[in-house]
């Protein structure tokens, strides 16, 4: 991962070094510029690394350094936070400078296409920035549902509570399972988060793992996400006071007969929602293909009748 990371900062056979390198006169001594960004841009990394590597250890334990990208959002948040109000500025600051080097690293992968497509199709700057441009943002939103698809299904009208009722209780089971014998919060939930592939509710489960890891409450990231009820959150705190396999067993009972609710509701209202869409489909039908026909066959005699 750090090869891999090491070759993507200085774009390595990407081509944003051969434009740039376009760009340059021919008094510049190419080799020592191409040495300076390799000794800066490594030097710069290897010290964020000494910096981060510490605080997740810290902060998250062995678990935490496999966590990927995530840290950037999981763990500096909670460095920042543990160092008051001036935490609270240099977060602000720091991911700001997240925000202009995600910008600039942008630029700099459309730089290398724009170049090649004004040399290959002979167009001008900024038709091939506004091609490329248009082209990388559809691109981007088809990633970005990648993950907001997922939340959209927990979402959606209708049926988003259901869907977000049934992977709960799924995981809640087993989770039950696991606390019934014997194992301990924070492997219940390593283990649990096998039986789902959601990955909004696996990144609230990594989240408790990460807050049970720095001594804070697992049931946090649950109630913060306003997507479980009032009364399983207030199930679930009471049993950490008390018993809470005995309090797991109750809201899992709760949660199955909360969703045979909430699918008797979408069975009464499913009906009426299939007769508008038929209705629509119908006028549709009526206002497109009849009345084409009806001028064809009869001319506007019976329109103009109407003053249509």
């Amino acid at each position: 991962d750090a090869m891999g990371q090491l070759f993507y900062s200085i774009s390595v056979a990407m081509g944003i070094m051969i434009t740039y390198g376009s760009y340059m006169k021919k008094d510049v001594n190419l080799v020592k510029s191409v040495n300076q960004i390799e000794v800066f841009d490594t030097g710069i990394a290897f010290l964020a690394g000494m910096m981060i590597v510490p605080a997740v250890f810290v902060f998250s334990g062995k678990e935490g350094m496999s966590a990927g990208p995530g840290l950037m959002f999981v763990t500096l948040p909670k460095v920042f936070n543990s160092l008051g109000k001036i935490g609270n500025f240099i977060g602000l600051v720091f991911f700001v400078m997240v925000l202009f080097a995600a910008l600039t690293s942008a630029v700099s992968i459309l730089e290398a296409i724009t170049s090649s497509m004004m040399d290959k199709f002979k167009w001008s700057r900024r038709r091939s920035a506004v091609v490329m441009a248009a082209f990388t943002f559809a691109v981007s939103v088809i990633v970005c549902l990648g993950y907001n698809l997922f939340y959209f299904k927990y979402k959606m009208p209708i049926f988003g509570k259901l869907v977000f009722s049934l992977d709960f209780s799924r995981f809640s089971k087993a989770m039950l399972l696991n606390l019934k014998n014997g194992v301990r919060i924070q492997e219940a939930l390593e283990v649990s988060k096998n039986v789902v592939k959601n990955y909004v509710m696996l990144s609230m489960i990594e989240t408790s793992i990460n807050n049970i890891l720095v001594g804070t409450s697992w049931i946090e990231p649950f109630e913060k996400s306003g997507l479980c009820s009032y009364m399983s959150i207030e199930m679930l705190k009471v049993g950490m006071q008390t018993d809470l396999p005995e309090m797991m067993d109750k809201m899992v009972e709760y949660m199955e007969s909360d969703i045979d609710n909430t699918l008797a509701k979408i069975t009464k209202t499913l009906p009426q929602i299939m007769y508008i869409i038929v209705g629509i489909v119908l006028i549709f039908v009526v206002l497109v293909v009849l009345v084409p026909c009806i001028q064809v066959y009869m001319g506007n005699f019976l329109f103009s009748a109407y003053g249509v």
